[in-house]
């Protein structure tokens, strides 16, 4: 990144933000920061800090108006905190000042031996996201992207209809593409509508919330078309005529129950309505769809261990379908 081409921002509540402003501005760049925990400090600490920042050539905002009205153009925003809630209250909060073009990198809750972290780009219509995977090892860092952009279909749902249909007050879309056939098809897109409380309940709100049986309980994500709404838990689907009924059904992941063992949920909708849903156990990875052959498989990058040495497992699920129940089988061994 050309630290002369690029406006850089950092929205932060504490000291990850702070730290990752100084080392923007130590490579030569000239970053704005908001850390919304300002507000909260005390006055006298409050302007230390800010001197201290503007010291720097760093310039310090108290609120979003003025954080975006001192990035001019070619905007970088870096989302950075060690809670993961953080980023999905800010970006609700910044929809409304970001621009076609702009970059905004989720660096929240990161890990300092491995940081799974997002990028989105926004067009005119939408986010688009891509995920990414930082891996450290003996002081060196290397990147894999999970996954691929892909063109926003003209046929793309408003967000204005997708607030009809899923019936919340202001989702904003944003596309992941895995793959990029499930958008061009359908015209959907996925949006990420977070609970009230935005995670944080109560003790009392969560005893009744895990009292909700598992396949009932709200979804933060939701594929729409301008047809229908199905729920998600990751954001990766597809879109395949699995039971070869000449119909293509949406395919689903999500995370499922946990008492110590690793469960996932496959589910698949037709016209809207779920028609299959199972839970399998698995090694705990990163799954995704993939495709062998022409047929559609669940994928699972199981990371593993041998001698003190981290290194990756790939294992692919095929899935089939006998008297309304789908099985997945790995080397010929079914899940569960």
């Amino acid at each position: 990144m050309n630290n002369e081409e690029y406006c850089v921002g950092v929205l932060t509540d504490g000291n990850l933000g702070t730290n990752l402003t100084y080392r923007l501005a130590s490579a030569g760049y000239t970053p704005t920061i908001f850390n919304t925990n300002i507000i909260n400090t005390e006055r006298i600490k409050g302007q230390r800090y800010v001197a201290e920042l503007e010291n720097m050539g760093i310039s310090t905002c108290l609120d979003y108006d003025s954080f975006f009205l001192s990035l001019k153009e070619n905007r970088v925003i870096f989302i950075i905190s060690s809670n993961q809630i953080f980023s999905k209250y800010v970006l609700r909060e910044i929809d409304k000042y970001i621009d076609a073009g702009d970059i905004v990198v989720d660096m929240c809750g990161f890990s300092v031996v491995r940081h799974d972290y997002v990028t989105y780009f926004y067009s005119d219509t939408c986010w688009i996201r891509i995920s990414h995977t930082l891996d450290f090892k003996d002081g060196s860092a290397s990147l894999s992207y999970r996954t691929r952009t892909s063109e926003i279909p003209e046929n793309a749902i408003t967000a204005e209809k997708a607030k009809q249909i899923i019936g919340t007050d202001c989702p904003y879309p944003l596309i992941d593409v895995t793959p990029a056939g499930v958008y061009e098809a359908t015209g959907g897109r996925i949006f990420d509508v977070p609970p009230s409380g935005s995670g944080q309940m109560s003790a009392e709100e969560y005893k009744e919330y895990v009292s909700i049986p598992w396949d009932e309980r709200p979804r933060s994500l939701y594929f729409a078309t301008e047809e229908y709404a199905v729920p998600m838990g990751m954001t990766c689907l597809a879109y395949a005529d699995v039971d070869a009924n000449g119909v293509r059904e949406i395919w689903t992941l999500d995370y499922g129950p946990t008492s110590g063992l690793f469960t996932f949920e496959l589910s698949a909708y037709e016209n809207g309505e779920r028609k299959y849903s199972e839970i399998y156990y698995a090694d705990h990875g990163a799954l995704n769809f993939c495709e062998k052959n022409g047929k559609l498989r669940v994928s699972n990058d199981v990371t593993r261990y041998l001698d003190g040495e981290r290194y990756s497992e790939h294992q692919e699920y095929k899935i089939s379908i006998v008297d309304e129940i789908v099985y997945l089988t790995h080397n010929g061994i079914p899940l569960n």
